[in-house]
């Protein structure tokens, strides 16, 4: 196996990798105290790219930007994982847990494209006409004027 140098930047040695198809995907194995459930619930499937944990309570982070979480609950650490995707990172704390969302409100621009364009991270449709922030940035950018939107169709 060849050994990697990285000697500048990690962020894009990583970038690199995922890119070289080596970021994989694959099942959680857990051992140890099972107190709450940090090892018995331990979620199946091998569609898992990240893990964490906390105090009493783990997380996972599935290839299609979900998260998973199981164990103690004493705190909504289990209970109140967000639903949706678009998620890249999580971590556990004592009693919380944290997640990266990329696109919080779901239109298909990260936060930094929004800012590129001016348009609201948190909000879908910045100028409420109907069609979301995502869909009018590939509108102007495509060839194709025509936008069908899951609710509407619009020229």
């Amino acid at each position: 196996m060849q050994k990697l140098r990285l000697r500048i930047l990690p962020a894009l040695a990583l970038l690199v990798l995922v890119s070289n198809g080596m970021a994989q995907s694959g099942p959680i194995v857990s051992w140890g105290y099972d107190g709450s459930g940090q090892v018995s619930n331990t979620p199946p499937g091998n569609d898992f790219v990240s893990i964490a944990g906390g105090e009493y309570h783990s997380l996972a982070l599935k290839t299609d930007g979900s998260i998973v979480s199981w164990g103690r609950d004493s705190d909504g650490q289990v209970s109140n994982t967000p639903s949706g995707t678009g998620f890249v990172s999580l971590a556990g704390g004592y009693c919380h847990s944290l997640a990266l969302l990329v696109d919080a409100d779901g239109d298909g621009l990260s936060a930094s494209q929004e800012a590129l364009y001016g348009t609201d991270p948190m909000d879908q449709d910045t100028d409420d006409d109907g069609l979301s922030d995502g869909e009018e940035v590939f509108a102007t950018l495509s060839d194709n004027r025509w936008v069908q939107s899951p609710h509407n169709q619009h020229w």
